[in-house]
């Protein structure tokens, strides 16, 4: 048996402390709500799971109660958040070095997976930068993936049953919480596993969808995006440069604009076209690469007017609604073509 001790002894009195922030990211913290026509709420009208999680992580301290995110259909985007909380914490002027987060997961299904019991899907412990701790299912970590592979992240198997949730259980969410508040309850029950648990995914993925059916892109190497859009754009009659995109089986032509300081002016261009799409890089979402080049993340976005409705810029013209309008788009593979 190994233990989830895996850093310097020295830190140790660190990494027993109680976590400043806990998120605990679950399909049990709400069910499915019913709008007032009967129809069921639509999964991105919920609060954005990314706002939340940037929210929490840029607050100096958090207090003490965690703050709870309604998950349901929403398990693809998962391995793109638990990326996103490592690029957060990895900048010296969000987080602070006493400053320390626990990110829990719960996802569906949790059934048939583990024979003999209720439990469903294993969940795995994983320290991804000293003041950010993950518990979730291993789909959870399959953006850092390479990380367990090099050996800069030790996973480790949450064996909790009858320690952290009764033999049996299939209310592990209900019991997931003390994994943050009640570390000791953990010394010695994680079993270290290797990368062959995290299943491999699509270089280029949709990461998240945003409230306005935008896309943030989740990618393993930003430098060798950037570079595949170039290759493959063209410049359109109207002068701009554009690139074909398909997901889920949708292809759709988008306006590629990789130059920060020409978004302004393309925005006011064609703001409100119910035709245009922009592919762009956010660049206060700084990403490096594997060489320390430093590029902004890759999202895909639609320029609404003023006027625009809701019912517009998340259903219709957005980049969710032109895909296909598929709730459970996130996780899926993106496609230049």
């Amino acid at each position: 048996m190994t233990t989830f001790e895996s850093t310097p002894a020295e830190d140790t009195e660190f990494k027993l402390r109680k976590p400043t922030r806990t998120l605990f990211y679950s399909d049990t913290v709400g069910g499915q709500t019913l709008q007032p026509n009967g129809e069921l709420e639509h999964p991105f009208n919920r609060p954005c799971l990314e706002e939340i999680l940037t929210q929490v992580v840029r607050s100096p301290t958090f207090g003490g109660n965690p703050e709870r995110a309604h998950t349901f259909g929403r398990e693809g985007s998962f391995a793109h958040l638990v990326d996103e909380a490592r690029r957060l914490h990895r900048e010296p002027a969000i987080v602070g070095p006493q400053d320390k987060t626990f990110f829990a997961l719960n996802g569906a299904p949790r059934l048939t997976t583990k024979a003999g019991s209720g439990n469903g899907n294993t969940f795995y412990f994983g320290r991804l930068h000293p003041n950010l701790e993950v518990v979730g299912p291993a789909h959870c970590f399959a953006r850092v993936r390479h990380l367990i592979e090099d050996g800069r992240v030790q996973l480790s198997e949450v064996d909790g049953e009858g320690v952290i949730w009764p033999e049996k259980c299939q209310d592990r969410s209900s019991h997931l919480l003390r994994l943050s508040q009640g570390r000791d309850r953990l010394r010695g029950q994680g079993r270290a596993v290797g990368a062959e648990v995290v299943p491999k995914i699509p270089e280029w993925t949709v990461g998240a969808v945003d409230n306005f059916g935008g896309f943030k892109l989740s990618v393993a190497d930003t430098w060798k995006f950037v570079e595949s859009v170039r290759k493959e754009e063209s410049r359109g009659k109207d002068g701009l440069k554009t690139i074909g995109l398909e997901i889920g089986g949708v292809r759709q032509e988008v306006a590629s604009v990789l130059d920060a300081a020409a978004l302004t002016d393309l925005h006011q261009r064609i703001k409100g076209d119910p035709t245009r799409l922009v592919l762009y890089l956010d660049h206060t979402r700084p990403q490096k690469d594997a060489e320390g080049n430093l590029f902004g993340a890759p999202t895909l976005y639609w320029p609404w007017a003023d006027r625009s409705t809701p019912k517009e810029k998340l259903l219709t013209h957005s980049p969710y609604g032109k895909f296909g309008a598929n709730p459970h788009i996130e996780g899926l593979p993106v496609n230049i073509s």
